[in-house]
């Protein structure tokens, strides 16, 4: 039989009944492509001995994590195998002496938040589907999220990866060296490549303090350019918010509609704004913002408690899934 390797491999690991198959066969998109076989493995070699299996046999491999991209990354269009990285989801080591994070592929963004909390320390890249995208996912994504405007993206946070070659073999790349400068930068070329370079097993992740406090804000404006103005006036202020998002009125009708959450629907754009640091640096900051966004036209609204500010946010990060209500041809970068 076509599969009976990776049968005796992975034991009741391989999945090939249709009922099994369906559940790996769409990601956020909902578009269907059925896998020949589904398979589970623990380890980088179990990794390795499938992938080789494939190469030398000629069938498709396509590596997925939570299924929660808009991309169609983690689907198998030309049938093959789906090789879900979902039980490599072990936290190896937080290094405290150098805030770098050991993870496996299939760990969740948020697992790793809620790991690392208690350290006073956090992965600064937060996808809208944190609480359900895994880190391989994010890294062969390279997801951003709201920190973005002041932490960078995904690559900007991966220090060295192992990662599974077509042929089966197992490279290191990067180290946890901040000035590692010999050769090719190889960690960066895996990064956002979609597993079409290799397969992702390990990540070497920096790690981040959590800043001392945080204040929300929320800015509403009738006229979308002076929405648009005062982001620039903002930076122009030297304020670099820890996040920057604008929502325009089509995204506020198709939140509100969906969650009611008396968001302002006259609203041409919504500017969610979160700035962080001490007391003192907070206080100034959201004065500032208030008195920018005040003179662009905008009415505020502070979070003044942990609720309000997750009200706020919840908006924003049910935009991308409420939108695909609306639209099947929705596209993602």
């Amino acid at each position: 039989m076509k599969f009976d390797y990776l049968k005796d491999l992975l034991g009741n690991r391989f999945l090939d009944e249709k009922i099994d198959k369906l559940q790996y066969a769409y990601d956020a998109t909902q578009k269907m492509y059925l896998p020949d076989c589904v398979v589970l493995p623990k380890n980088t070699e179990e990794v390795s001995k499938i992938v080789k299996f494939a190469n030398e046999n000629k069938i498709p491999v396509v590596a997925r994590g939570c299924a929660s991209g808009f991309s169609g990354g983690a689907l198998n269009i030309d049938g093959g195998i789906a090789l879900s990285m979902e039980l490599m989801n072990n936290i190896i080591e937080i290094d405290l002496d150098n805030l770098i994070a050991t993870v496996e592929p299939g760990v969740v963004n948020y697992d790793l938040q809620v790991k690392l909390k208690p350290f006073g320390l956090f992965f600064p890249p937060d996808p809208s589907s944190w609480k359900f995208s895994s880190i391989g996912g994010n890294i062969a994504e390279n997801a951003g999220g709201p920190k973005a405007v002041k932490y960078g993206v995904v690559k900007d946070w991966v220090l060295g990866l192992e990662v599974v070659l077509a042929d089966g073999s197992i490279i290191n790349i990067g180290s946890k060296n901040v000035k590692d400068v010999a050769g090719y930068n190889l960690t960066q070329l895996f990064v956002g490549s979609e597993g079409t370079l290799g397969i992702i097993t390990k990540a070497l992740l920096k790690l981040h303090p959590i800043a001392q406090g945080s204040q929300t804000l929320q800015a509403t404006f009738y006229d979308m350019s002076l929405a648009a103005k005062t982001v620039s006036d903002i930076i122009k202020n030297k304020i670099i918010p820890s996040s920057l998002e604008f929502v325009d009125h089509q995204a506020i009708l198709t939140v509100e509609d969906a969650l009611k959450a008396n968001l302002p629907t006259d609203a041409d754009a919504i500017l969610i704004i979160e700035v962080e640091g001490s007391k003192f640096q907070i206080k100034e900051d959201v004065e500032k913002i208030v008195q920018i966004c005040t003179e662009n036209g905008a009415k505020v609204k502070i979070a003044h408690s942990i609720e309000e500010e997750e009200s706020i946010w919840l908006a924003r990060r049910s935009i991308s899934p409420t939108l695909k209500r609306i639209a099947d041809g929705k596209l993602n970068e």
